[in-house]
């Protein structure tokens, strides 16, 4: 009986940290395609800020505003336009950054000849 006890109570534990944690920075690389807006709009919530590297910041921007559930306050989203295949000044940003990034995702398309 006391095993059963334990574990619920460390089951209930869990439950309640995972539905309250609260991740620190997420990066998107792409940020205005469909998966990319759904991906800032399910982490807004649950991050502490979501920092998105784009070609074109105008685009990602109006994007943005274009769906009314995502919030596009500077506190919340921080957005940087760059060339997302030179990692070089990719990797330049991302190493001022602190060590509190909890997630990264890549979702570009880069059309070539």
């Amino acid at each position: 009986m006391k095993k059963k006890f334990l574990r619920m109570n460390f089951l209930i534990d869990w439950k309640l940290k995972f539905k309250f944690m609260k991740y620190k920075k997420i990066l998107i690389y792409g940020g205005t395609s469909e998966i990319s807006t759904e991906l800032i709009r399910i982490y807004q919530k649950s991050c502490e800020k979501i920092i998105i590297f784009s070609r074109s910041k105008d685009k990602l921007l109006k994007t943005l505003k274009e769906k009314s559930t995502i919030d596009c306050s500077e506190n919340k989203i921080e957005i940087f336009e760059v060339d997302l295949l030179d990692l070089e000044i990719n990797l330049d940003i991302i190493k001022n950054f602190e060590s509190d990034i909890s997630g990264i995702f890549w979702d570009t398309t880069h059309l070539t000849n």
